[in-house]
Formats: structure tokens, C-alpha cells, sequence
């Protein structure tokens, strides 16, 4: 069972610059991003593989499990199958 919640985001926890959010919230959206590139969204389409490989190399934090490291390679595979023009 799920349950909602709700929290509005006032001016203090807007960030000024991505790189000053911790490495798991960077880390989603190099994922969100991969996810709008692949679908051919319009948000997808300013944002080139090798931002998002950046973006997901600089949050991997740890990465004890790999899965991270996992993701970049896969972001890799999908830029070969279908390179920026």
C-alpha cells in the first residue's frame, strides 16, 4: 500500500547549480535524462550522452554494488546505437 505525501518546494531548496545537489539526486537525473533521451522526448533531446555520462560519472559516490558504474556503460551501448546528431 502506498500512501501519499506531500511537500511544497519553497525558493530555499531550489539550487542554483545541479553540481551543488549530493551525488543521489545528480545521479536520478543523469537516469531521467537517459530515460527522455531513449524515449525521443523533447527534454531528451538538449541533453547529449556523453552530459549524461558526466553527469552519472560525477554522482557514482561509492558505488559498492557496481550498478552505477553498470548505468554508464549502459548509457554507453545506447550512444553507439543511436549517436547525437
Amino acid at each position: 500500500m502506498s500512501k501519499l505525501i506531500e511537500m511544497p518546494i519553497g525558493r530555499d531548496l531550489v539550487l542554483d547549480d545541479a553540481m551543488q545537489a549530493g551525488d543521489d539526486p545528480r545521479f536520478a537525473a543523469a537516469v531521467a535524462a537517459f530515460g527522455q533521451k531513449l524515449k525521443g522526448s523533447a527534454y531528451g533531446e538538449t541533453i547529449s550522452w556523453r552530459e549524461i555520462t558526466d553527469l552519472a560519472n560525477g554522482a557514482k559516490g561509492a558505488d559498492v554494488n557496481g550498478y552505477r558504474a553498470e548505468f554508464v556503460q549502459m548509457v554507453g551501448l545506447a550512444a553507439l546505437l543511436s549517436p547525437d546528431h
